[in-house]
């Protein structure tokens, strides 16, 4: 069966042949990452501080980290009438997408938006002020959220369109605005009449689903970043999160499975009660990294069977800080408690490893236990391999990839 299939059964809980893996340390990773680039050439490879294609300045320390935004260009609202957004039909952004596609193999292809409407907001004005304008300026702010799921929406349209099966050298998909085209074909606007073929009669045919060319997508989802929770509680309360954000996810999940596609969150911290709200409005898989932060237990109780897991030992105490045996017993409990007999649980590490003071040690003792506990084949020689090479290179959350289409355009 292909990996792809295996992912895909896992999140619809219909029988995977095994437990599907995320963990590029030990060279096993069923999902396949992509990205597009920031046209300004910022990267996550960014070195002291960085200016974004939003205009957030990003820091980091000299610990290897993601960093952190500390320049907010929308910090006064007042500076929205005259801010310039990013042009989602860049074609620079788009620089080596195709190639990055073409690594895909058998595996399961996720769009990676990278941040999502929550993170975005509080990037470009500031997570006090964000909190606050929720009552002060709500206005502005159901504004501001909308022009960051447009852009979000529209990338992912341009994405889509470039991926479409039967794309290959022969036939190259040219973004331009709301159109794609075939190379040797004739452009097609995506609200035509389904099944019109390009007029180079072996092009293949356009999806009476998405009406764009497809026969199998090559990305079988798309996959954003919003942490929701702090320590005890979510950021915001729900009346917040129902009026400015719950219809803009239900509007985004929407667009994700009109496209054929499957909708895929990280969102750490205690986001327990937003969690519900998102499975309300379509979310199949979230990816929390705390659960002792949001409680096992209480996970399972409320949500195994109803949305599939992409999960880890804890990131903030059990992994970087408990014995060997704390993070076995603790990887066995959640394929017990959030996986099912029918799926609904998908292995994964933590590629910023250095940022939480994890070894690679404590990593391949957490492959090792999830692998003997889902049966994983030939486990022991994936460990000690990885264990010689001092860790093997991944498609590790498609960076590398990114920085390496951004230095080639």
């Amino acid at each position: 069966m292909k990996r792809s299939e295996i992912v895909h059964r896992a999140i619809t809980f219909d029988n995977p042949p095994r437990v599907p893996f995320k963990f590029d340390v030990v060279g096993v990773n069923d999902c396949y990452d992509v990205w597009t680039v920031d046209p300004t050439g910022w990267t996550w490879n960014f070195e002291g501080e960085r200016a974004d294609e939003f205009g957030c300045v990003w820091r980091r320390s000299q610990v290897q980290n993601t960093g952190l935004v500390v320049g907010h260009p929308l910090r006064d609202l007042a500076a929205l009438r005259d801010y310039h957004w990013p042009d989602p039909d860049d074609p620079r952004r788009y620089a080596g997408f195709a190639q990055q596609l073409a690594g895909a193999d058998d595996r399961f292809v996720m769009f990676c938006f990278g941040h999502g409407i929550w993170e975005r907001l509080h990037m470009l004005h500031g997570m006090t002020e964000s909190l606050v304008d929720f009552y002060k300026r709500p206005r502005e702010m159901h504004e501001l959220i909308e022009r960051i799921l447009d852009h979000h929406i529209r990338v992912l349209r341009n994405c889509v369109r470039i991926a479409a099966d039967g794309v290959s050298d022969k036939w190259q998909v040219q973004v331009a605005g709301d159109k794609w085209q075939v190379t040797g074909g004739r452009c097609q606007e995506k609200d035509e009449s389904p099944m019109k073929r390009p007029s180079t009669p072996d092009a293949p045919p356009v999806s009476p689903v998405t009406g764009y060319l497809s026969r199998t997508p090559r990305i079988h989802a798309a996959a954003m970043a919003d942490d929701w929770g702090l320590q005890d509680r979510a950021f915001v309360n729900l009346k917040i999160f129902r009026e400015f954000f719950k219809p803009r996810y239900q509007a985004w999940f929407n667009e994700i499975k009109s496209l054929g596609l499957h909708t895929w969150m990280h969102s750490c911290g205690r986001i327990n009660d937003i969690l519900e709200e998102l499975i309300d409005v379509g979310l199949e898989v979230i990816n929390p990294q705390q659960p002792n932060t949001v409680g096992i237990d209480e996970i399972s109780r409320r949500f195994r069977g109803r949305v599939c897991f992409e999960s880890i030992v804890d990131t903030q105490s059990t992994l970087p800080r408990g014995t060997h045996d704390e993070i076995r017993q603790q990887a066995h409990e959640l394929l017990d408690k959030w996986g099912t007999p029918r799926g609904g649980y998908i292995v994964s590490d933590y590629n910023d490893a250095e940022a939480i003071g994890v070894t690679l040690d404590r990593r391949l003792v957490m492959f090792e236990a999830y692998a003997e506990k889902a049966g994983y084949p030939d486990y022991r020689t994936l460990v000690e391999r990885a264990r010689a090479a001092n860790g093997l290179a991944g498609h590790s959350f498609g960076r590398h990839t990114q920085a390496a289409a951004t230095a080639g355009a």
